[in-house]
């Protein structure tokens, strides 16, 4: 009777033993992907409030799951730098038989543990859920993504996947749109190429027209219909739109370059040239007119690789140089064209991976002497690795700065300084403060954002009294940062910035009570001799007094009239 009893005792720890293999094997084999969204705009908000990008994990089996310990990854799902959703509360981590579990995939995971480790790009990428030995449980490759559109499985669960101008996360998917027409696609993705290529063009579907251009413009029913492949071997800007039924996609575009060796960042701009040459509605021929226009954007690091590919607007920029003969372009992120933001790490030295906008600086009336003396001004302070531990890091609000070469519609265009705009996004970017919650002034009394009663009370205070007691000192602390601008002051009088303070005079401050007025560094190419004496450029005057420009009370130039120097003569 015991040999008997072991023995069945023996027998049913095997059988457990097996049972519990092939659950742990098989657990994760009823989860998938059941739906997304890559350009979260106003859709749902997380627990701070923030609209980020999500994905939605659907269990459609009969027990509960905990993914506490499987892996999410984007990009290359063969690569293994997988983000490991955390073990630390599987109350949170485990789906129901029959429920679902979204994840924030807005790269900070410091905000809980449904916050991975990554965003997803409204461009197209691949997304993949494998289990705790990284073995893929299911993956899926979309193409680019319309904001506040989710893009998800129809029926819920299914195979079939559908769009979702109601998303449903969290819940079952309904009322989704198979067969939207999406972007064509291109057997040759955007880049840099030696050899010619034969292009072909399809689309997702079967009935649509593909219609394209080769010039940067913007097809539509009348282009030619594409047929056959096509080869090309000289760099070309092809652009393409799916039309059936009267439904039009969005404009996919490639710009295949060829024969480029930069060393620069390569920025293609890709849109009609009515848009910089027609006299009417022409950028470069209406410099003063404030237009903007769509346009396709592409950025290529020196090594060849894509950064981003957005659809964005285009507007000149600048005062004096907007109507040199080249011109400063600030690209504009808006949901009206498509992208709301760029998800890319655009400058180096910065973690910052997310842009509304940012400029193509042609390095204003610096363009036509050395294209970088603004860039290299700022530069002294930017970067203090050369002189670590003889100077603290300046208290300032600067630019961040890399060359690039530009592309409009395939054809050279320039060198231009990729820089950071210094306007409201900058500020609630760098500075986490909301663009709606901040004041923003420029030159004397200028209101650029917010309101300026703050501002009017603040420059009548200083006007009214002088602080040369330390308890009027103390008083001046609390509405302005001192410290910051006495590093303003002292940054711009060392490199003899001759086009400031009168111009180029722009500071903020966020409207809470406590909050204090700073200044903001930008604008830097007259600095270093270029104002030019006699009429000749860029022939600097050794004997500028910087100080005593700044302290003349009866300043007579634009750059020192007495109301842009009265708070340091103060």
């Amino acid at each position: 009777m015991s040999k008997s009893c072991s023995l069945y005792k023996r027998i049913l720890i095997a059988v457990l033993f097996f049972n519990l293999c092939l659950f742990t094997q098989t657990k994760g084999q009823t989860l998938l992907i059941n739906e997304f969204m890559a350009s979260n705009d106003l859709t749902i908000a997380d627990e701070a409030g923030e609209f980020e990008d999500w994905l939605e994990i659907y269990n459609y089996g009969t027990i509960s799951i905990d993914v506490g310990g499987m892996y999410l990854s984007d990009g290359d799902l063969t690569v293994g730098e997988f983000w490991q959703i955390p073990t630390t509360d599987p109350a949170a981590t485990t789906i129901p038989a029959g429920g679902y579990l979204l994840f924030w995939c807005d790269k900070d995971d410091a905000q809980g543990i449904l916050h991975a480790d990554f965003k997803l790009s409204a461009a197209g990428e691949s997304i993949g859920l494998f289990d705790s030995n990284e073995n893929l449980i299911d993956a899926y490759t979309f193409g680019t993504q319309q904001t506040d559109i989710s893009f998800g499985r129809q029926p819920n669960g299914g195979t079939a996947w559908a769009t979702y101008a109601t998303s449903t996360p969290g819940a079952s998917n309904d009322g989704g749109v198979i067969g939207l027409i999406e972007k064509p696609t291109a057997s040759h993705s955007s880049g840099h190429y030696d050899t010619q290529i034969s292009v072909t063009l399809t689309s997702n579907l079967a009935s649509a027209d593909i219609h394209y251009s080769l010039d940067g413009s913007r097809p539509d029913a009348t282009y030619p219909i594409y047929t056959t492949p096509f080869s090309l071997d000289t760099t070309t800007t092809l652009r393409a739109i799916a039309i059936s039924n009267g439904s039009e996609s969005r404009i996919m575009t490639h710009t295949y370059l060829y024969g480029l060796n930069h060393e620069f960042a390569v920025v293609c701009i890709s849109t009609e040239d009515e848009h910089f040459w027609d006299p009417n509605i022409g950028l470069y021929e209406n410099p003063g007119a404030g237009l903007e226009h769509p346009a396709h954007i592409e950025m290529f690091e020196p090594n060849g690789d894509q950064g981003f590919a957005v659809d964005a607007g285009i507007r000149l920029q600048g005062a004096v140089t907007i109507f040199w003969p080249r011109k400063t372009i600030g690209v504009i992120m808006r949901d009206d064209y498509g992208d709301s933001k760029i998800n890319y790490q655009i400058f180096p030295n910065r973690e910052d991976d997310e842009y509304d906008a940012f400029i193509l600086r042609s390095s204003g009336q610096d363009f036509n002497s050395t294209m970088f003396r603004d860039a290299m001004a700022s530069s002294l302070v930017r970067d203090i690795e050369d002189v670590d531990g003889l100077i603290e890091e300046p208290n300032l609000d600067l630019q961040e700065y890399r060359p690039s070469v530009v592309y409009l519609n395939g054809t050279y265009f320039g060198v231009h300084n990729m820089r950071e705009k210094m306007d409201h996004r900058y500020i609630e970017r760098r500075k986490d403060i909301d663009d709606d919650e901040v004041d923003i002034m420029f030159k004397n009394d200028d209101l650029v954002r917010g309101t300026d009663t703050t501002w009017l009370d603040f420059r009548e205070f200083y006007e009214d009294h002088s602080f040369e007691t330390e308890v009027m000192m103390d008083s001046l602390k609390t509405k302005m940062d001192i410290d910051h601008y006495i590093d303003y002051i002292l940054f711009g009088l060392f490199i003899d910035n001759t086009d400031w303070p009168g111009n180029n005079n722009r500071r903020y401050r966020e409207q809470a009570a406590d909050a204090k007025w700073r200044w903001l560094t930008y604008d830097l190419d007259f600095g270093f001799g270029l104002r030019p004496i006699n009429e000749i450029w860029e022939s600097g005057d050794p004997n500028s007094n910087s100080v005593a420009m700044v302290m003349d009370s009866m300043g007579a130039e634009y750059y020192n009239v007495p109301w842009a120097t009265l708070l340091l003569r103060r």
